[in-house]
Parts: structure tokens; sequence; C-alpha cells
């Protein structure tokens, strides 16, 4: 996690670079525009979950891709609703050996964006994220019966907390990272073998607006 937070500010800084030399040289005020807009956006992600007793996890890579709206309120507000596929999982060092869990989910951002001048805006707000599909792969440790035990039969409609930070390399192209966890536990009826795990991503993309 260390490693992606670290790499998450040097692309951030990366892009402050860029876009004060793009503003500067352009003279493009991005935070005039009052007009509602479409992007497409994409994010490499590092998933993982909180963890929990008897369930020790580390990262698994992903990603989301979709399209983003931005409704603008004020020039320094905006409404930011989303809707995207979205990778997630985990990798687990479980009592009868190693896990990894591929999932799918279809993922609705519903964000408050605050633009903080010209060149950075905050997100923030909830996320509904919506269970579609998830795939198993277990090492040789595991017995018919205890992979039924990682079977994903939990809530098929998650709430999650999604906040980041977005950073205007042009007035097309915004480079974006984000955070994301479930409010709420993934099982309902969480064990000693499976606890009720929440998921949590770091994501590092972009967006281009389109027309």
């Amino acid at each position: 996690m260390r490693k992606i937070i670290l790499l998450a500010t040097i692309l951030l800084i990366t892009g402050t670079v860029s876009a004060q030399t793009y503003l500067n040289s352009d003279r493009y005020d991005l935070s005039s525009g009052t007009e509602p807009t479409v992007a497409f956006t994409a994010s490499a992600a590092m998933t993982n979950t909180t963890g929990g007793a008897n369930f020790n996890t580390s990262g698994l890579a992903g990603f989301n891709a979709g399209f983003a709206f931005d409704l603008p309120i004020s020039n320094s507000l905006s409404i930011a609703p989303e809707i995207l596929y979205a990778q997630k999982g985990y990798n687990a060092n479980t009592q009868f050996g190693n896990l990894t869990q591929h999932s799918q989910y279809i993922d609705i951002p519903v964000l408050a964006k605050f633009k903080a001048g010209s060149q950075i805006s905050l997100y923030a707000g909830p996320q509904i994220s919506y269970f579609v599909s998830s795939s198993n792969s277990f090492s040789a440790g595991f017995t018919e019966s205890q992979q039924q035990n990682y079977a994903t039969t939990g809530n098929s409609l998650l709430l999650q907390g999604v906040i980041g930070l977005g950073i205007n390399v042009t007035h097309k192209v915004e480079l974006r990272a984000r955070y994301a966890v479930d409010m709420q536990g993934r099982y309902t009826n969480g064990n000693n073998i499976v606890p009720s795990y929440r998921n949590q991503a770091v994501q590092l993309g972009f967006g281009f607006r389109l027309g």
C-alpha cells in the first residue's frame, strides 16, 4: 500500500507540473466552465479487503472504466455521477491454503466535485456498488467442501464511501487518484473462516472529456 501511495504522489506532482505548464502557455481557465460535460474514464486499481480473523489478505490488481458526468451547480461546485465497470478482489492466506478471488461490480458514484482553482478538483461522496459475479482459485490444500466456504453469497448491493483528487492536464484530460471503501460488510453472516470483510481500492487513472 505504501508503494501505491508513493506512486500516486509522484503521478499527481507530475500532473500538477504539466498542468501548470499548459495553463501558463495557453491561458485556458478551466474553472470558468458551467456547461454539463461527459467524459470517458479508466483507472488501474489495487484492491483488497479489510481482512479479519483467520483472513489475512493482500492486494490484487484490477481496473475500472466507464463514463463520468459533470453537472455544474456553480463555478466551483459540481455534482459528478458516474457509471463504471469495476474489478475487485483479493489474495488471502487462509488456514487451508492460498485463495484468490476476482469479482466484477457495477459502481455508481454520485460525488460532490469541488474545484480548488483552475487545476485541482476534490471529490467526495457515496457510491452504490452492485455485485455482478466472482470466481475463486484455490491452492491444492482446499477440499471441495472447504471451497464452498468462500462462495460469494453475501450482499449484492453495497454502499461505499469515495474520496479523490483530480488534476487538469489539459481542458480535456484529467488525472485522477481515488480511494473507495465499503461502508458495510460484504457477508451478512461472517464467521471465523470468512469474516464480514469490506472491499477497498486505491485507483489511479484519467478522465477524457468528450465533445
